[in-house]
């Protein structure tokens, strides 16, 4: 059959048409399938975090998956417009597809660039969780696999940071304990934990083995910790009556006793340690309060005695030395020796005097290492308490400390201050010198400090801890993998200076300027003690020090001499007219208190002074006008560094109270959690309780679990 010109033309146009429509219909879903309309990243690296833009997903994921590379990710969040999931370790490196597919059909298809993990420096790996990391633990299994948590999931990863699998609504910051077949223990999320879910078992692939269920709202205070039994240890709440409170399971999920005996205020999320025929547990009675520490029966759960029995100055975490003696904390100022029947067996004090001495991480060879929460201060005693070294003081911030199990290593953890960005180093354990710093970078405006103390892989060779972000700009955190060795003939930050002789080791500064002296370079510890950065201040108590302060722009009438002494500086802007009061009366050495309306601070613009009013400590008081900021310099006499206690009582701050703050200090950390246990009311409660309005987040006039999510984005620590 002949076709004429007109027929064949219109045949061609319409074979093109169809072409067209064909290939639009592969690249678009079907009517009712999901479409994704932009990708978080377009570069991920095997592991990495992916979150997945558009509509149509589903409110829960269901049957849904996220193909990528036509393989299954993982994923930890799944709603109608927005899916996080994370790139499989099989990935084809380049460019992969990546879809998602439902019961209404597949999406479209995206492209992402899917590259290597590498190493960058010290760090070897880091895998950037979830939510936020918040007193989150880590534990390291024999075969090497590292798991930890972030608020909401529970982790699983390889040695080299490939991630494993994930769990919802398991960890949330309880301890993760492994079972000798492999099972994991862990809690439930903070969600999870509240409505009842308080212990979860997991399988070695991930799949969830059982849950124990008990009383709704009352969560664990300590574990759950396997013991050398094989079962497993807790402590749950029973504030309301209700609950296992002490209490211990087979791995099969069968009670083996429940005793309860304690009301808690507050809370706690400790690990629990053993010891031949009991177990020790810490927790707080109330939210300002140090860590109640007990004594049960591993048989029963009875108490055998607790902090109170010891009959000197004793809290803080289960930690045990070798010989199975508990290093508790001693008044702040050192540590105390307690035997396993609660006696005290001796009291070492920390040779440089402080009132914020943290506990001790304990050697195999039976040294303690500790150091100050104010100027580090390192320090290292015997198993008689004895000092064998103390390290030069700096103006930084200590938060964790952990030895190498070869004690090869002590890692520190802190910050060079309130607000500032935090590190991570390595000391020797010979001496207490600086053998290499990392800090922390920030993101997106935010800086990051660790969130959890140091653990190690089993050869001593890596440490792992997690970094999270000040305030709710980042909702998710890290978990680094550092490597430990040290190199003496490396030069880390290419300044042309030996790490083993640089001051600085992590950071260029050929100059090796140490203007405090500490041994530290300025490049690693800068302080910020100017009054022109002055710390925001408002009514309340903070801790501080002066230990590393310049002394470069600040005088007073009560001790004018040439240079000034080395002070530290807030600012406080009042809401209100009226009248306030300064003071350092619960600090132990006299000090100096002017407040002062301008930078640098003079005798000109100062409203008022004192060194003398309260038992040989200042007090101030002055009449305040709205609005205006009142510039507050805390001073020591002569150059022997100050650990201070500073009370401002007046109208409350200009600035907007900063949501989730219960107790007003002025960020969000386990102190207002736990406030915020006490408030919650329910959905559709009676009102809210007294003092719970900044709890509220949602304004309808109760505190439930609507409230609780907005909580967990404003938890700075």
């Amino acid at each position: 059959m002949t076709l004429d010109a007109f027929t064949r033309v219109r045949i061609s146009i319409n074979v093109c048409l169809f072409a067209v429509v064909a290939t639009v219909t592969a690249g678009e879903p079907a009517v009712g399938a999901p479409q994704i309309t932009s990708l978080s990243d377009s570069t991920v690296n095997r592991s990495g975090r992916l979150l997945i833009f558009g509509q149509d997903f589903g409110s829960t994921q269901g049957d849904g998956q996220v193909l990528i590379d036509e393989l299954g990710a993982i994923v930890t969040r799944w709603t109608n417009t927005e899916i996080h999931a994370y790139v499989p370790e099989q990935a084809t490196l380049g460019s992969d597809t990546v879809r998602v597919v439902t019961p209404g059909g597949p999406s479209n298809t995206q492209i992402l660039d899917v590259t290597l993990r590498q190493q960058d420096g010290r760090v070897q790996w880091r895998f950037q969780t979830d939510e936020q990391t918040v007193l989150q633990f880590i534990t390291v299994a024999p075969n090497g696999t590292v798991y930890t948590s972030d608020l909401n999931n529970l982790f699983a990863l390889s040695p080299d940071g490939g991630l494993l699998w994930a769990a919802q609504g398991a960890g949330g910051g309880r301890p993760i304990s492994l079972g000798a077949d492999g099972t994991i223990y862990t809690g439930g999320s903070l969600s999870e934990g509240l409505s009842g879910r308080i212990v979860k078992s997991f399988n070695p692939d991930g799949t969830l083995r059982w849950e124990r269920i008990s009383t709704p709202g009352n969560n664990l205070l300590a574990g759950p910790s396997v013991g050398p039994d094989g079962n497993i240890y807790a402590v749950q709440d029973t504030t309301s009556g209700e609950g296992l409170g002490v209490f211990a399971l087979d791995p099969d999920n069968n009670v083996l006793f429940s005793n309860v005996q304690f009301f808690s205020f507050a809370g706690g999320n400790s690990e629990i340690t053993f010891g031949p025929d009991r177990f020790y547990a810490s927790w707080q009675f109330n939210a300002s309060g140090p860590l109640a520490f007990h004594a049960f029966d591993a048989g029963n759960g009875n108490l055998l005695w607790d902090g109170g029995d010891v009959g000197v100055s004793a809290n803080g975490l289960p930690i045990l030395d070798s010989i199975g003696r508990l290093m508790l904390g001693h008044a702040g100022s050192g540590v105390v020796a307690v035997t396993p029947d609660g006696d005290p067996d001796w009291v070492a004090t920390h040779p440089g005097g402080s009132n914020s001495v943290l506990q001790p991480s304990m050697g195999a060879s039976g040294t303690g290492y500790a150091g100050k929460w104010l100027g580090v201060g390192l320090w290292a005693f015997d198993a008689n308490g004895d000092t064998v070294w103390l390290a030069p003081e700096s103006s930084d911030m200590l938060h964790r400390l952990a030895v190498a199990p070869d004690e090869s290593i002590l890692v520190a953890i802190g910050t060079s201050g309130f607000g500032n960005p935090g590190w991570t180093r390595g000391y020797d354990t010979a001496a207490g010198a600086l053998n290499w710093h990392f800090e922390l970078p920030p993101e997106n405006g935010a800086n990051q400090e660790s969130s959890s103390p140091p653990t190690f892989a089993a050869d001593s060779q890596t440490t792992y801890f997690t970094g999270g972000f000040l305030g709710a700009v980042n909702d998710y955190g890290y978990l680094y993998a550092l490597d430990v060795p040290f190199d003496p003939e490396a030069d880390s930050d290419g300044d042309g200076i030996l790490d083993v002789s640089d001051n600085c080791p992590d950071v260029p500064n050929p100059d090796q300027a140490d203007g405090d002296g500490d041994g530290i370079g300025d490049a690693c510890d800068a302080v910020s003690d100017l009054c022109i950065v002055a710390v925001e201040l408002c009514p309340g108590t903070v801790m501080g020090s002066t230990v590393g302060a310049t002394n470069n722009d600040g005088l007073s009438s009560c001790l004018v001499t040439p240079n000034g002494t080395a002070d530290v500086w807030y600012a406080y802007t009042p809401s209100t007219d009226g009248t306030v009061i300064v003071d350092t009366c619960a600090t132990f050495f006299s000090n100096i208190l002017s407040v002062h309306t301008g930078c640098p601070g003079t005798p000109d613009n100062e409203l008022v002074c004192d060194d003398f009013s309260c038992g040989g400590k200042p007090r101030v008081s002055f009449d305040a006008t709205a609005g205006l900021t009142y510039l507050i310099r805390v001073a020591e006499f002569g150059d022997q560094g100050l650990d201070y206690t500073l009370t401002l009582a007046g109208p409350a701050c200009a600035s907007t109270s900063v949501p989730g703050d219960a107790d007003g200090d002025g960020d969000v950390d386990v102190f207002d959690f736990a406030m915020f246990l006490d408030c919650v009311t329910g959905p559709g409660g009676d009102g809210v309780p007294p003092g719970c309005d900044v709890l509220d987040f949602d304004a309808d006039n109760d505190v439930d679990f609507n409230d609780l999510g907005a909580f967990q984005l404003t938890f700075s620590g």
